[in-house]
Formats: C-alpha cells, structure tokens, sequence
C-alpha cells in the first residue's frame, strides 16, 4: 500500500528505469487512492511547468483545440462522454493490453497501421469535405485485422504463445514506452493546426504521454480500474474548470 505520496513517488521514478509487466501488487482502495492521485497531479504539474516555455513558443495559446467544442453541450452529456465513455473505451484500447501479451502485440500493430494511414496520404493528411480516400482507411483496418487474425488464429499454439510471451518480456519496456508515445501522439488531432504547426506535436502531446507513463504504471500495479479512474478524474477536472469559466 502507498504510505505515502513520497512512497508514490519513488515507486513511480524506479518503474520508469525499467518497466516491467507483471508488479501487480494491490487494488485500487479508498486507503491508497488519496497519495496515487496526489502523485498523478505532481508529476502533471511538474511537467507543465517545464513545458510552459516550450508552450509559448509554439503558439499553443492560440491554437484552435476541440475541447472549446464542447463549451455549448449539454453538461449532462458532456459528463457522460468526456468524463466515463471516452477514458473508459481508451484505458481499454490503451492500458487493458499491458497486461495480456498477444493483446500487446495487437496494439502496436495498430500503430502500424495509423503509421501507414499517415504516410499514404502525407505526414498530417486533411480531410477534405469530409471525405477520406477508400484506400487510406482499408489499409490500417487491413494491418490491425492481420495482426489480431494471426496472432489469435495461427499463432495458437503453446510454442507460438510461448514465443509470443518471451518476445513481450524481453522487450516490455520498449512496448511501454511505445504505447504511451502511441496514446500521447493520436490527441494530436484534437488540436487545428497550420502551416508548418505540427511540427510542434511533440510539445502539444506532452501532457498526453505524461498521463500515460502515469496510467499505465498505475494499471500495471493497481489494476485496471485504477487507469480508468484517474483518466476520469483528469478529464473531470477541466470540464469543472471549462463550465465555472464560462457559465450558462
């Protein structure tokens, strides 16, 4: 259990030295919720101190973002998305595999997949009238549908599952880091940019990757409910922020 915050912490700072898969200790409780949410917001803030400068540079300030979309739903709905749908569906997509080898593998595949969709249609395709060329989407689909039929299909064997699970060991935290770069690169896309303005994505993520380096520590130690609830936690935070600063 987490005594305490410096406890947290600590713990926090040797995983990322070498992440490893399986450090699941205890559930998720009442008892040590306080110092891993406390933990969670030192390290965010950290971050955002640093990169504040970094930040003013690239004009984030004034750069277009979804979530002032969301400024004129309904509150209610705006909850039941934001706040319980979206990170439940992406701590599924996301964290849930970390745990589960072949599921890990799956994973990156989509990566692949999202990597290809890219290059086929520039580093940063735009839609156009909200149309997407057939061969850009079948070509991701076709990467991920490949990955999961191989890899739940013809490799199922005790050999293959074998080989499988020694790969993801070996290389489990490389795939971590991974998969957080993954998560933190995809919320590119909620910002509009122009002109050479991605070239600053990594600048514009960096709150996303220190989230997942967080979340997927927390998964692997607490379980999965602990992803789930400090992903809500931290898109209930600037909703509550977003709503008292611009009331109805």
């Amino acid at each position: 259990m987490a005594e305490s915050i410096g406890d947290e912490l600590k713990s926090f700072y040797e995983f990322l030295k070498y992440p490893q898969q399986d450090i699941f200790k205890e559930k998720l409780s009442l008892g040590n919720f306080l110092p891993i949410i406390s933990t969670y917001y030192i390290v965010f803030i950290c971050g955002m101190i640093v990169l504040t400068p970094f930040a003013s540079l690239a004009g984030l300030d004034s750069m277009p973002h979804k979530l002032e979309d969301l400024q004129d739903m309904n509150i209610w709905l705006l909850l039941l998305l934001a706040v319980f749908t979206q990170p439940f569906l992406e701590e599924v997509v996301f964290r849930l595999p970390l745990k589960y080898h072949r599921a890990l593998i799956v994973l990156i595949f989509t990566m692949i997949g999202m990597i290809i969709f890219m290059l086929l249609g520039g580093l940063y395709p735009t839609v156009e009238n909200d149309t997407i060329p057939p061969i850009r989407i079948i070509i991701p689909i076709a990467a991920i549908l490949f990955a999961s039929i191989a890899l739940f299909l013809f490799f199922n064997k005790e050999d293959d599952l074998l080989r499988i699970r020694k790969f993801v060991n070996k290389y489990f935290p490389h795939l971590f880091y991974t998969v957080a770069v993954y998560f933190a690169f995809v919320h590119f896309f909620n910002f509009e940019t122009t002109g050479n303005q991605w070239l600053f994505t990594p600048i514009m993520v960096f709150p996303q990757f220190l989230m997942s380096l967080f979340v997927g520590y927390t998964r692997l130690k607490y379980g999965f409910l602990s992803a789930v609830v400090i992903h809500m936690v931290n898109n209930l935070l600037p909703l509550m922020v977003l709503q008292f600063a611009n009331p109805v």
